[in-house]
């Protein structure tokens, strides 16, 4: 699938409205297509914010036809304005001519505006003041059950007629009595306005009971659980998965998501809609992310992680599942750039209440790494995968241009090891690549100045003469060798434990023969 078509996608698949054979097209060219997963996110991000920050309430339907036409009609029903005396009786009116024309454009649409919500002298409309009645944002105010719009609206002392004024603040008409009821309505929301933003109360009016009224203040939005309403139950198990995360890491974590999805699923049989909270469905969707990584799908992976992230981009499951994204970019498809972004957004404070030390030490090396060899457009770092991923002929073409790469020597452990490893499993290599391999790394290994890196060449290449050609003798020379190369180095360990083994075995075969 082309990246246009993918990129045009990206609304139904938000809405999970595409077909499964074509949903499934998309994930597979997201998991390789670094550009378009960079695209989505980018939108996630527009989306977000303008959920956050730009919501509306919308005037309703029908609000806007023959608009020009309610305009009209007020402005053919409204007496001539009042004149003010301002002390600039003397003073001589501003020519027409001279007035700049975008001012006279600016203050016909504005009174355009104004009038358009200004209701007839003699009889009450009612639609628009229940449109007046609408705050800007996030609630509309409502007559309450049994009071008519026009109990609700005090008299205009202009027109006659009943207006209803929220107001800008100095500007409003409204009387004394009815400024004092919207004020109150603003500082003692109902108790399910809980989208209202937190803020200090005016201890002013906090001191007394709000007064009486007929206004009811309306959620537009669906109203969330807030976390001091969830059982206790489920309180007490997120508390303990966000200690462990820090303390013990991925399977502790693991084990405790595992247990939270039980509580839940128990206790939706009382409250459904416990499952479709933000952090239940987090939980979920890291969990199948897990079980799809253990399975080695990559793909499937990084789509549950994906979502994690969507869901709450501040939480500290996100910033788990952004670990294991940076990972499988890394790892699985070699994209280094997208890796890099990944785990600069696992560093700093949101690490620490989300990894464990390990982890965050993990980070912090994969990103001096990923500077490290940025400069040529990380190509030693695409030569160590090669080796890793490749087929035979390609893996040791890899390792041959690694070993003639000016400043990756210390690439070569890595490499030598995911090449020794890798024959232990099917297919195995053929002769001829094995003996290849084991004569490029013996001999970097005698070059190698370096004693901690030779440590390791020489562990890999006694590794690969006891599993591939069945020397141990000669596998022993070469543990023998990396201790003494770097005797506190972890190669050095490890082949103590391999030359105690083959002389402990040796032992036995003579006491059998004996």
């Amino acid at each position: 699938m082309r990246c246009e078509r993918v990129q045009f996608y990206y609304e139904d698949y938000c809405r999970l409205s595409l077909p499964v054979s074509t949903l499934a097209r998309v994930e597979d060219h997201l998991a390789g297509c670094p550009a378009c997963r960079e695209y989505f996110e980018k939108n996630d991000q527009i989306a977000r914010l303008l959920r956050d920050h730009a919501e509306v309430a919308h005037p309703g339907p029908g609000y806007f036809d023959d608009l020009a036409g309610r305009v009209m009609a007020r402005l053919d029903e409204q007496p001539p304005a009042p004149v003010l005396d301002c002390g600039l009786a003397g003073v001589r009116p501003a020519s027409a001519s001279r007035r700049p024309l975008w001012w006279a454009g600016a203050a016909a649409a504005a009174g355009l505006l104004i009038l358009s919500f200004v209701p007839p002298a003699r009889q009450p409309d009612v639609q628009l003041a229940r449109k007046l009645a609408e705050p800007a944002v996030t609630g509309a105010m409502l007559p309450a059950e049994g009071v008519s719009v026009a109990e609700m609206l005090p008299a205009n002392p202009l027109t006659g007629g009943t207006i209803f004024d929220k107001g800008l603040s100095g500007f409003s008409s409204n009387r004394p009595d009815v400024e004092s009821i919207i004020q109150a309505q603003l500082h003692y929301p109902v108790e399910n306005a809980d989208w209202l933003p937190e803020t200090e109360p005016d201890e002013s009016v906090a001191e007394s009971a709000p007064p009486a009224s007929p206004i009811q203040w309306v959620s537009t939005r669906p109203k969330s659980e807030r976390p001091d309403s969830l059982p206790n139950e489920v309180l007490e198990q997120l508390e303990r998965i966000k200690t462990q995360m820090a303390a013990k890491g991925d399977e502790a974590l693991i084990a405790g998501l595992r247990e939270f999805d039980q509580t839940i699923q128990r206790l939706s049989a009382e409250n459904a809609s416990l499952g479709d909270l933000p952090m239940v469905q987090q939980a979920r969707y890291y969990l199948k992310g897990d079980d799809a990584f253990t399975a080695g799908r990559a793909s499937e992976a990084w789509k549950f992680f994906h979502r994690v992230i969507t869901l709450d981009e501040k939480s500290p499951l996100a910033t788990r599942a952004r670990l294991q994204m940076a990972d499988l970019n890394y790892a699985e498809w070699a994209d280094f750039r997208q890796a890099r972004d990944y785990y600069q957004r696992c560093a700093g404070r949101a690490a620490e209440q989300a990894l464990t030390a390990a982890e965050r030490e993990h980070v912090t090396r994969q990103l001096d790494r990923l500077d490290r060899y940025a400069g040529n457009s990380w190509e030693a770092l695409h030569l160590v995968y090669c080796v890793r991923r490749g087929d035979w002929p390609e893996s040791l073409a890899a390792l041959r241009g690694l070993t003639a790469l000016e400043g990756s020597r210390d690439l070569l452990p890595e490499a030598a090891r995911a090449a020794v490893d890798r024959m232990k499993s099917a297919p195995a290599p053929p002769a001829n690549v094995t003996n290849e391999i084991y004569n490029l790394l013996a001999k970097q290994a005698q070059v190698e100045q370096n004693g901690e890196i030779r440590a390791w060449l020489e562990l890999a290449v006694g590794d690969l003469l006891i599993d591939q050609l069945n020397n141990p003798q000669q596998a022993m020379v070469f543990y023998h060798q990396a201790i003494e190369a770097a005797a506190e180095s972890g190669a050095a360990k490890a082949a103590r434990v391999k030359l105690y083994d083959l002389e402990d075995r040796n032992l036995k075969n003579d006491l059998v023969r004996n």
